[in-house]
């Protein structure tokens, strides 16, 4: 079973951002959902991509859901969980950052 999952952002990038995602399973599925991304979140196009990835997984995790394929256009999302996860998990899932002068 394939689950498309998207973000996105509107004024991305400026003050006045306004992040949301989507998750579709197949037409009037029940799990179809769509939505903002928490105020709480920061807001751009890759919070989007990153929160429907998640309430994606929960969807899965909660309908003890197996063999599913998770499809995306985010280029950010796929490296960060092929590549970039082996730093993130050597370094105790912290970003470091050279200081600024």
């Amino acid at each position: 079973m394939e689950v498309y999952i998207d973000g996105a952002c509107k004024n991305n990038g400026k003050p006045l951002a306004k992040a949301s995602y989507g998750i579709f399973w197949e037409p009037n599925n029940i799990k179809n959902i769509n939505g903002p991304v928490p105020e709480s979140y920061k807001q751009t196009n890759n919070t989007g991509e990153l929160y429907a990835a998640v309430k994606c997984l929960q969807q899965i995790h909660e309908n003890q859901l197996s063999n599913i394929i998770i499809k995306t256009d985010s280029e950010y999302l796929v490296r960060g969980i092929t590549n970039d996860i082996v730093y993130w998990k050597s370094n105790n899932w912290k970003l470091n950052l050279p200081e600024m002068m």
